[in-house]
């Protein structure tokens, strides 16, 4: 029985070795990758991959097993591993904390052994023939992020993550920005101690990625935003002149955050568009489909509006289910990247090759040794492949110059309501008034939209960019028009975790039964809202709403 099982283990192994892509291309000295257009290149060659994040710096077991996991994601044939270079150790974070997971106890205190875990994981992968994408900071408050570095300035957020607010105060803060770049310029400015060669000029390094899933949610905040990206950017290429940049921006979900996105991309110091996709966690994206057209309008923005290069940098749907929305997991990733490769977009990392138990339960795992993830891995041992022996192409008739600017996926998220009808109050012998409550319209159409009640907050339904919420608004019987109408309505326009700035406010137009009644001003705060009335006094109007 033992030779039988040692028989059968190495067939496994040969089964496995004949799926694996065609081998990498070795990483010559000197032989960087670079941008031409919408593509990159390494010498004459067009550079397209499928490849991995991979969590090996954080954490003592999954430190150990470096080897183990870039022995796998090479088993499947993957070019490129996505690697988080950062971490901020906060003042109750314990001696193991900091010992297996910090890069950075105070602002000028470094530990050494983090960078010099970072300096065995580019000289393992450039043993496999592996390009790095090494990401210099969190925009969350995970292993310290953004958040460590306002507390360390003098701005400590509330909680964890930074609120919308608390990060567009960050990217104006001068004394947050100069502690990001120090880090970056220890990052960069690094020399490896074996090979002698600098972080800057290590051709297994293809990408510096200036944050994890950096974003912004208001206006002003989207323009302080665009200026850091600018800055970091000229900083990483003075430091590091012949190394792809990229923002890590975590992409957009409705058209004013599409146009952000675009602006951050479009930047000069920025070499390729990146984005996040989870799509089957996006309740709008119901089918292949959507997710298609989702990819498309990423890939035409990119590509065909900018002319750059589009990078997935984390691709993910979750194992919480056997199926999402009545399709595997592998079989949404087999969708996921045969889009990517009509498209002709340059490539795509999967969250996440790790070894050990996921983080947190549902995460986005593709765990070296789990059984279940065979079929997902098997699924980029096909398009690692592909990739390898024949580069994607566009061959998408969707995209293209003439395809314009104007979305190819137009984001809409329904919320049913439970209407039970709006109570009219009597005001005076000839005029009515009537109150709209959250919990009392039909419906809500909007880019996005939902119904929230957060913590000490009142209740509310909020809604996202252009849309339209419906109420059941039956006119009462009376013998003759009414000479005045009032309709209230609690409003806020909300940035959360401040007040909304100039411009910043929403506008509601009002219309009943085909009547157009005014429109009201939304006032920027917090989201508590103020009580706001239309009134409604035009004799033609309210003989049309009586009829």
């Amino acid at each position: 029985m033992r030779r039988l099982a040692v028989a059968l283990a190495m067939l496994a192994l040969l089964a496995a070795a004949g799926e694996r892509a065609t081998p990498h291309v070795p990483i010559a000295d000197g032989e960087r990758v670079r941008r031409e257009g919408a593509r990159l290149f390494v010498g004459e060659r067009p550079f397209h991959f499928v490849g991995a994040n991979v969590a090996v710096m954080h954490g003592a077991e999954r430190r150990e097993a470096l080897a183990e996991t870039l022995d796998a994601v090479v088993a499947d044939g993957l070019g490129v591993v996505r690697v988080w270079a950062f971490g901020e150790a906060r003042e109750n974070d314990g001696a193991a904390w900091r010992r297996d997971y910090a890069f950075r106890l105070w602002p000028d205190v470094w530990v050494e052994e983090s960078f010099e875990l970072l300096d065995r994981v580019l000289a393992e992968a450039r043993a496999r023939d592996l390009r790095v994408i090494l990401v210099l900071a969190n925009r969350w408050g995970d292993y310290g992020g953004f958040s460590q570095l306002a507390r360390w300035a003098g701005q400590p957020p509330a909680d964890t993550h930074l609120t919308p607010g608390e990060l567009d105060a960050f990217y104006a803060c001068e004394a947050c920005e100069a502690l990001y770049q120090a880090h970056v310029r220890r990052v960069v400015g690094r020399v490896h101690p074996a090979s002698g060669v600098a972080y800057a000029d290590d051709p297994a390094v293809m990408a510096l990625e200036q944050v994890n899933e950096v974003s912004a949610a208001s206006a002003a905040g989207a323009e302080a935003m665009l200026a850091w990206v600018e800055r970091q950017a000229a900083l990483v290429k003075a430091l590091a002149p012949d190394t792809l940049v990229s923002a890590g921006h975590i992409g957009y979900r409705t058209l004013r955050e599409r146009d952000q996105w675009r602006r951050v991309a479009a930047s000069a110091g920025i070499d390729y568009a990146d984005s996040h996709a989870y799509p089957a966690d996006d309740p709008r994206i119901r089918g292949l489909g959507a997710m298609r057209s989702w990819i498309d309008d990423r890939a035409q923005v990119a590509q065909h509006g900018l002319g750059k290069p589009l990078v997935w940098g984390e691709v993910g749907f979750a194992d919480r289910a056997p199926s999402l929305r009545g399709r595997s997991r592998a079989g949404w990733m087999e969708a996921f990247l045969r889009q990517v490769c009509r498209d002709g977009s340059t490539g795509a990392l999967v969250w996440i090759y790790a070894h050990g138990a996921p983080t947190e339960p549902g995460s986005h795992i593709i765990a070296t040794e789990r059984a279940h993830a065979g079929a997902t891995r098997a699924v980029l041992r096909r398009w690692a492949r592909r990739n390898a022996t024949s580069p994607p192409t566009p061959r998408n008739p969707r995209l293209g110059a003439a395809a314009g600017p104007e979305p190819l996926f137009v984001p809409q998220t329904t919320v049913e309501g439970a209407p039970a009808g709006v109570r009219w109050r009597r005001d005076g012998p000839a005029a009515l008034q009537a109150c709209l409550a959250h919990d009392g319209f039909r419906v809500a159409r909007a880019e996005d939209a939902g119904v929230a009640t957060p913590e000490g907050g009142r209740p509310h339904l909020y809604a996202a960019g252009q849309g339209r919420v419906d109420f059941v608004l039956r006119w009462p019987e009376l013998p003759a028009p009414p000479t005045r109408v009032v309709l209230r309505a609690r409003l806020s326009s909300e940035v959360p975790g401040r007040d909304a700035g100039p411009g910043e406010g929403a506008r509601v137009r009002v219309r009943w039964g085909g009547v157009e009644l005014g429109v009201l001003d939304a006032p920027p705060d917090d989201g508590d809202g103020a009580w706001r009335e239309l009134v409604v006094e035009d004799a033609a109007s309210l003989r049309r709403l009586h009829r």
